[in-house]
């Protein structure tokens, strides 16, 4: 089963439950995704990168620091 996959599935099984928890302690903020979130920004990543003609085997780089951005580019 390809990750993707395991995404649209978890989205459809627990769709309004959090998936994923980004914590700033600095600022004492927590910013939460649900699966349906998660998998609403993974599907817009990926109909950007289709968009550009960017398709299965072409090659992409991700930049990024750590944050709760990075999974649903990384699914898209």
């Amino acid at each position: 089963m390809l990750i993707t996959d395991i995404l649209k599935q978890n989205c459809e099984l627990y769709g309004d439950e959090i998936a994923l928890v980004e914590r700033n302690a600095e600022e004492n903020t927590r910013f939460k995704l649900t699966w349906k979130q998660f998998d609403n920004e993974a599907n817009r990543v990926a109909n950007a990168l289709i968009s550009k003609n960017i398709t299965t085997g072409s090659r992409v780089v991700q930049l990024m620091t750590n944050c709760i951005e990075w999974l649903p580019i990384y699914f898209g």
